[in-house]
């Protein structure tokens, strides 16, 4: 057993906490090291299938390894490179189009024209004229400025006064030297012809590598040389390093630690491939529109879409910032900008609602806030790489939240699957007073489930979770009361929908069908279970009678007695059901007015089973679940039908089969 499970609430989850802190603070304390590794590995993933196929062709796996990725590594310098030499000549070509982006200013600028944004601007420097009005001492000193402008004398006193002024200051300097008053100042040394020393070339070379420019690259490079090392010797060593982990688990977690890296790598793989061939077919397709269009560089461009295409929501628009840029700036209409925005709008809606649900599928595990809230949490820990290695470090979180006890929180938060199963979500509702939403929620259960199914599968759960907590003082007699209300309504208004027109009973026979009557143990909450009864005999030619659990004991029995049902069904949910149940059956037994009886104790426990108990107090079956019943229910018209049968046969056939 895992010692981690007896731990108690507080230990886990302060133990949870400890380890998302600290993981955090590492994160962020050693990205510079954690990030060359992280995409190394997301790169070796993404190689492996390649390397696993060439050593099944008979190539020895380093010699595989190493044309893999030395083939890989030449295909994204030779991309680099052509991408370089198209910006180099566009970054040339782009001052030749600057009277065409000129134009493009000028008409924006007369389309605005008269509009709310000319209107804007107008009125704020109309109040700025008003202000610099009410300033007394900024006016006097414009009217200043304008008179001085105005007088030819005036400028002609300002410019004699200057003069006067500067020639003043020039012989103070003449007379007063450094040592003291009235000492001429010395003159300065006669300047010399001779050069001074020519520059350190070292420390020209240190100011240049010091450069950020220069920096960047030297960074960039010295990553993907670490990728490209790491890379090979993963895939190199790959039994070698899965070996290790699996030792460092230990014997006890063998088959979790197995299942958790046979299921994190397929996922990964899975996903960094469909994701290659979405964001390349993508950058293919804009490439290849541009071209069409007449866009200059269509190949960068397209190359450049699909590249940041990798980082999730934002990437596709970023890419498609600078075509259209472009198209404004060398485009002689507006018609080309408007087919670029249309090509980009175009591929993304068919990327998002074709390809990638028909390629990706559920494969990844994410659901679709937990890949928003992977983006943001891990741009804010390793910046804008973060944004491209989000959804492959999370789908491994996730993974280890379903094999780890201790990081279930992960799945929880980031995984696909329902936190809260749909019979915990209705009894919630239930509980926040949400008829709406609860209505909802069992209508869309009916449009894939049965009638049967959507009574065992959610309502008898939800039930069940009122009767539990209210026999742990979770909600007080009123609010069962009260959801059991709502819930023989809901009843009543959607399950009814289903059953509609489903009567299977020709007109004119209802008094001739046999009669299935119910009735509750003790509590309210039973009744409502019984409700459902309507829903499940629509296709069966019986006649379905509720008794109120509000009825006394006795009234219940005496309404028994004088129908003389076929069957009779005892509803009872656990927990303390059972004397209450055991009761009415001897009751019942007793009285001899049923033909069979049967006890619906719903949704309990097979290893707390009390059927024998029941069936020795007169039930004649002990079922738990509507499944269980129906078949029940259908088997009482038929028994009529041989009952009515033999009783009209013949006396002598009756004889004879007798015989």
């Amino acid at each position: 057993m895992n010692p981690y499970l007896a731990w108690p609430k507080s230990a886990k989850v302060a133990s949870v906490l400890f380890m998302v802190i600290s993981g955090g603070f590492i994160l962020i304390s050693a990205k510079e090291i954690l990030i060359p590794i992280a995409l190394a590995v997301l790169v070796a993933f993404l190689l492996h299938p390649l390397v696993k196929r060439l050593t099944r062709w008979g190539i020895p796996r380093i010699a595989a390894v190493i044309l893999v990725v030395g083939t890989s590594s030449a295909f994204v310098a030779g991309l680099g490179y052509v991408v370089s030499s198209q910006l180099k000549s566009f970054a040339d070509e782009l001052p030749s189009h600057e009277p065409n982006i000129e134009l493009k200013v000028r008409q924006v600028k007369a389309m605005f024209k008269g509009g709310t944004l000319d209107r804007l601007t107008r009125m704020f420097q109309k109040i700025n004229r008003r202000t610099e009005e009410a300033d007394p001492e900024a006016a006097a000193r414009e009217q200043v400025d304008k008179g001085a402008a105005a007088s030819p004398e005036t400028a002609e006193v300002a410019r004699e006064v200057t003069d006067l002024a500067g020639s003043a200051a020039a012989a103070a300097e003449n007379t007063v030297s450094p040592g003291g008053r009235g000492e001429a100042a010395p003159e300065p040394p006669p300047a010399t012809s001779q050069a001074g020393p020519p520059a350190d070339l070292s420390s020209a070379a240190a100011s240049l590598m010091n450069s950020p420019l220069i920096s960047s690259i030297v960074n960039i490079l010295a990553t993907a040389g670490i990728v490209i090392l790491l890379v090979t010797f993963f895939l190199v060593q790959q039994s070698d390093i899965r070996d290790r982990i699996v030792s460092v688990a230990g014997r006890g977690a063998l088959a979790t630690t197995t299942k958790a890296l046979e299921e994190a790598g397929m996922r990964i793989s899975r996903y960094l491939l469909m994701l290659f061939v979405v964001n390349s077919t993508y950058g293919i397709a804009v490439a290849f529109g541009l071209w069409l269009m007449g866009v200059p560089y269509a190949i960068m461009w397209g190359l450049a879409a699909g590249l940041v295409r990798y980082v999730p929501y934002v990437g596709p628009w970023i890419g498609a910032t600078m075509p259209i840029a472009v198209s404004l700036a060398t485009s002689q209409g507006w018609w080309q900008p408007l087919w670029v925005i249309g090509l980009f709008v175009v591929l993304e809606l068919l990327s998002n609602n074709v390809m990638e649900p028909i390629l990706y599928g559920h494969s990844v595990g994410l659901s679709e806030l937990g890949v928003i809230l992977a983006a943001i949490v891990w741009a804010w820990l390793w910046g804008p790489i973060g944004l491209v290695l989000a959804t492959p470090m999370t789908v491994c979180l996730v993974v280890l939240g379903r094999y780890v006890p201790g990081l279930r929180i992960f799945d929880q938060m980031f995984g696909e699957g329902a936190a809260v199963n749909p019979a915990v979500r209705l009894y919630q509702r239930l509980l926040a007073r949400d008829g709406e939403e609860a209505e909802e929620l069992v209508e869309e259960f009916l449009k894939e489930k049965s009638v049967i199914e959507t009574a065992d599968n959610l309502i008898i759960p939800a039930v069940s979770l009122v009767r539990q907590d209210l026999a742990h003082d979770q909600i007080d007699d009123s609010d069962a009361e009260r959801m059991s209300e709502m819930l023989r309504d809901l009843m009543e208004e959607v399950i009814d929908k289903g059953r509609a027109g489903n009567d299977a009973t020709p007109p004119g026979e209802t008094n001739e069908r046999p009669l299935v009557m119910g009735v509750a143990a003790h509590s309210e909450e039973e009744a409502v279970l019984l409700n459902v009864l309507n829903a499940v005999c629509s296709d069966a030619p019986c006649r379905v009678e509720i008794l109120s659990s509000k009825l006394l004991q006795s009234e219940r029995l005496a309404a028994i007695t004088e129908r003389s049902p076929e069957l009779v069904i005892v509803s009872a949910l656990p927990p303390g059901d059972l004397p209450y149940a055991r009761q009415l059956c001897k009751r019942l037994k007793a009285t001899g007015s049923a033909r069979r009886i049967v006890v619906a104790r719903w949704g309990h426990a097979k290893s707390v089973d009390r059927s024998p108990q029941l069936r020795a107090a007169g039930a004649d079956d002990v079922v738990s679940t509507m499944a269980e019943l129906e078949p029940m229910i259908q088997t009482v018209y038929h028994m009529q039908q041989v009952s009515r049968l033999a009783g009209n046969a013949p006396e002598g056939r009756a004889v004879v089969q007798a015989g």
